[in-house]
């Protein structure tokens, strides 16, 4: 579905009058209110949830020399434990909290290979700095879930009718409709419950869920990438 076959489905189903024939530059009021809903819904649903339309991969080449770098032009949130330097096939810890990264700077305490990372004001920063150039990666969340018409350029926001949303645009949908009725003072609360259920449900099926072996480990306790150790017993 696009912008304008979203709401124009939102209009029939609520019988709020005539269906609109565009969105995006239409002075009528409901027209206007509907653009403004969804385009604050946008970020309101790509938030909630690491979707995996919209997991991408920043990576970073250093150099000699430079702390920071910069960070994706579309970077929604990084996603936690995804940083690796690549180059030496280790895991990166971060991000540091402006407490331990000025120990780390200012202290005296002796520089680790391993590498860390703070981010802040819209920079990467890397600890040590870096003395030659590796790869580093991380996965992270784009903050632009809306495919223009011309079929490669990703935003923020809907600005043409033809646009479409990478996300089940069904949510948007069911989101825009509890709002409209909202905002009308009318009852509203079967519908947001709807939308609730239909959230909950795309997130438990958009990616597979990782199976927990209670008698092997814990969630989060043994990272798999470290659990290749042999089940024998020397000694006995």
């Amino acid at each position: 579905m696009s912008l304008l076959t979203i709401c124009q489905n939102t209009v029939d189903a609520l019988a709020f009058g005539a269906r609109p024939a565009s969105v995006v530059g239409n002075n009528d009021a409901l027209a206007r209110q509907m653009l403004a809903m969804l385009n604050m819904a946008i970020p309101r649903l790509a938030g909630r949830h690491n979707w995996q339309a919209l997991v991408k991969l920043h990576s970073v080449t250093t150099a000699n020399g430079t702390e920071s770098y910069a960070l994706p032009s579309d970077l929604g949130h990084y996603i936690t434990e995804t940083f690796w330097d690549v180059t030496n096939y280790w895991p990166m810890s971060g991000s540091m909290d402006p407490q331990t990264w000025q120990t780390l700077k200012r202290g005296l305490v002796a520089s680790s290979i391993r590498k860390r990372f703070r981010v802040y004001a819209d920079l990467l920063y890397i600890y040590p700095t870096p003395t030659a150039t590796e790869s580093l990666v991380a996965e992270y969340i784009s903050s632009k879930p809306v495919l223009d018409n011309d079929g490669s350029t990703y935003k923020a926001t809907f600005t043409e009718d033809a646009d479409t949303f990478v996300l089940p645009e069904a949510l948007l949908e069911l989101d825009l409709k509890w709002r409209l009725l909202k905002a009308k003072g009318l009852d509203y609360a079967e519908e947001f419950n709807e939308f609730e259920r239909a959230v909950e449900r795309e997130i438990a099926q958009d990616t597979p869920a990782k199976t927990v072996n209670l008698g092997m480990e814990t969630a989060r306790s043994t990272p798999s990438y470290l659990a290749n150790i042999p089940q024998t017993i020397t000694g006995v």
